[in-house]
């Protein structure tokens, strides 16, 4: 049985892997349908031989901090889909890749924490060949660099919220 198999019949009633999109330092990353949100979510696989070296606590700390990572800029948000849900305040994923490419690039902490920190979409504006936030330019050579080599991933709900969001904001 190959892995997507494996995975299939390990995960079953839970999610259905379609295919893999990529891969990481650490994990494979899966297009799957959650079948109990009824939704296509990425599902993040820990390499085998990694987690045998590591162990799966710092694979589980990464999930458990970018988990929420499915909307453009860090605001408060609700919790769930209930009308009335408690809300909570949430990193974007924007910030997050902006702030990357800055922290590799070795800007001040103070302007890592300020990007991180950022809630207001306005403060960020995007060209074909640039990010800028506030007077502060990332490429995109920067951004793709940062990506390979420094951010290698972020955790996202779903793929429908992020890109409803920024089809939404005219960014995509």
């Amino acid at each position: 049985m190959d892995l997507i198999g494996h995975l299939n019949a390990t995960l079953a009633g839970r999610y259905v892997i379609e295919r893999e999109l990529g891969r990481g330092g650490m994990a494979t990353v899966y297009l799957a349908r959650d079948l109990r949100h009824s939704r296509n979510v990425a599902l993040k696989v820990l390499d085998r031989e990694l987690r045998a070296v590591l162990g799966a606590e710092r694979f589980l700390s990464e999930i458990r901090v970018t988990a929420g990572l499915h909307h453009p800029w860090r605001g408060r948000y609700p919790l769930t889909y209930e009308k009335e849900a408690p809300t909570a305040v949430m990193f974007g994923f924007l910030n997050l890749f902006v702030a990357a490419a800055l922290a590799r690039r070795g800007a001040a902490i103070d302007d890592v924490v300020a990007v991180l920190q950022a809630e207001r979409g306005s403060e960020f504006r995007f060209g074909d060949d640039d990010v800028r936030w506030r007077e502060t330019r990332v490429s995109r050579q920067e951004l793709l660099e940062s990506h390979a080599t420094f951010a290698l991933s972020f955790g996202s709900c779903s793929f429908e919220e992020p890109v409803y969001d920024l089809r939404r904001l005219a960014l995509l």
